[in-house]
């Protein structure tokens, strides 16, 4: 049940604020609204697109407020049910699973990826590679009209003394395997969907031949798509299941969440929001294949509120303990301006203040979505923003997390 308040803010938009009724909400409810208001309006002034959900839980206690700043005759309406592109935190999911998975001794958390691939499919290895000069190029070889310009020829073989280091499934989880953000034989054409509908295991097999490894791996952090499309398909051939039917089945069943899919093409249903690009054009929507378990998920407000109340530990504490397992930091990243992040298994954690709590969170956006999820589980308290354009929410995000955290 939401009780709806209309309000002007500035000419342009004209925001729909939606608060979630219960029996019992705090007593700075109404201040915090106007101030979630505030900021989520600047968000839409500069957005492409219509419509933003900012869903909030403060120990336990849950506020949706919904804003839409439509005016094309009510076609970007949204309701509890809407399906947003849910693009990075896709990869959350497959962490979780794989998490999961290992912890039920299912699948070794530091298994080599070459133990599931098919026999005929080598997947790439770091190996030291040592360059000698050749054993009988003691005599420079030159050009004899140049004898000033020479050189001595090298030869350059991997170690013999170095064992080959294997990209570890931990790595696909933690985006520290070395391998790129997308395969080069991805056609790359912007705006171009079909290669992400395309892209298929036998094309991701023919990758994995032809790529090498040129520095030592698991310690420089690099977000890659396709580590966890890698991983995602790994999950599949261990399970002999396909991806969509694993993360049900050992996920959304469990926590709940019936309203969280792949889509596939053809699929019909009037909950399936257009996205807006930054040029405030209707964005393409995006069909998977290989890549469905990095970016392909879609996602409602409604069970984005249920996967916030599960990290908090506030509903099903069967699977707490699987959830606990990914917020763990596995690598610490220094940035630029001091900015500490950790990487954990699909989330990042930063600091919120100056005492040193911390942010579990992962957002992104993809063509024509934006989507941000955070939550302080010491202090039990969350955010979820899902916006149908593709400017960031990252920002805004981070503006309410400081306010429901003081």
């Amino acid at each position: 049940m939401y009780k709806c308040h209309l309000k002007t803010i500035a000419l342009l938009f004209i925001v729909f604020s939606c608060l979630q009724s219960y029996a019992k909400e705090p007593a700075e409810a109404s201040g915090l609204k106007e101030s979630i208001d505030s900021i989520a309006a600047i968000y839409l002034a500069k957005s492409p697109g219509k419509i933003i959900f900012v869903g909030i839980n403060v120990q336990g206690v849950e506020q949706v407020f919904y804003y839409n700043a439509s005016n094309d005759n009510g076609n970007s309406v949204a309701d509890s049910g809407s399906l947003f592109e849910i693009g990075p935190l896709s990869g959350t999911f497959t962490s979780i699973l794989f998490s999961k998975m290992t912890l039920q001794g299912d699948i070794g958390y530091d298994d080599a990826v070459q133990k599931y691939l098919p026999f005929n499919v080598t997947a790439p290895v770091y190996q030291k590679i040592v360059c000698k000069p050749l054993r009988d190029g003691g005599a420079s070889i030159g050009l004899q009209d140049e004898p000033s310009v020479r050189f001595s020829p090298y030869v350059c073989l991997p170690d013999v003394n170095s064992v080959p280091q294997p990209i570890l499934l931990c790595y696909l989880s933690t985006h520290t395997s070395g391998l790129p953000d997308f395969p080069f034989n991805m056609r790359s054409i912007t705006g171009e969907m079909a290669i992400y509908e395309n892209y298929s295991k036998e094309n991701l097999y023919d990758f994995l031949k032809g790529f090498r490894l040129v520095e030592p791996i698991s310690y420089t952090y690099n977000y890659s798509e396709l580590g966890l499309a890698l991983l995602g398909h790994v999950l599949e051939l261990r399970s002999d299941m396909p991806f969509d039917m694993l993360l049900s089945d050992g996920i959304f069943k469990s926590l709940g969440m019936n309203s969280t899919l792949f889509v596939k093409k053809g699929y019909q249903n009037n909950l399936l929001l257009n996205g807006y690009t930054s040029s405030s054009k209707i964005a393409h929507r995006r069909y998977f294949d290989l890549f469905a378990p990095a970016g392909g998920l879609n996602s409602t407000i409604g069970d984005m509120m249920i996967f916030l109340s599960a990290n908090l530990g506030n509903t099903n504490p069967e699977f707490k303990n699987v959830l606990d397992y990914t917020h763990n930091p596995r690598i610490h990243l220094s940035g630029e301006g001091g900015d500490d992040i950790e990487i954990a298994m699909g989330w990042k954690l930063s600091k919120i203040n100056d005492n040193g709590d911390k942010v579990v969170w992962q957002g992104g956006t993809t063509e024509g979505f934006a989507s941000f999820m955070g939550f302080e589980e010491i202090k039990k308290k969350g955010v979820v923003i899902l916006s149908n354009s593709s400017e960031s929410v990252e920002a805004l995000a981070f503006d309410v997390l400081k306010l429901i955290e003081k």
